[in-house]
């Protein structure tokens, strides 16, 4: 009821939010961001960077809000 009125003693509901609904961390597009320019200058400065093939393959690691690969070995030839 009254979505546009501000009501502190509303009654909690369940979001139906993708990912973990509306507690996102603010700078999450910025961290994508530089993340992007990041990789790219990268691959930019190594064109033949590759994955070492003598390593163990990478794997996903973490939770729901932390989660990343457990190591990317390369190659910077």
């Amino acid at each position: 009821d009254n979505p546009d009125v501000y009501d502190l003693f509303r009654k909690q509901q369940g979001h139906i939010g993708f990912g973990i609904g509306p507690h996102q961390c603010l700078g999450m597009n910025v961290a994508r961001s530089e993340i992007n320019v990041g990789i790219n200058a990268l691959l930019d400065y190594f064109p033949n960077m590759r994955l070492d093939p003598d390593q163990p393959p990478p794997y996903l690691t973490g939770g729901l809000e932390q989660r990343g690969m457990s190591a990317i070995p390369v190659l910077l030839k």
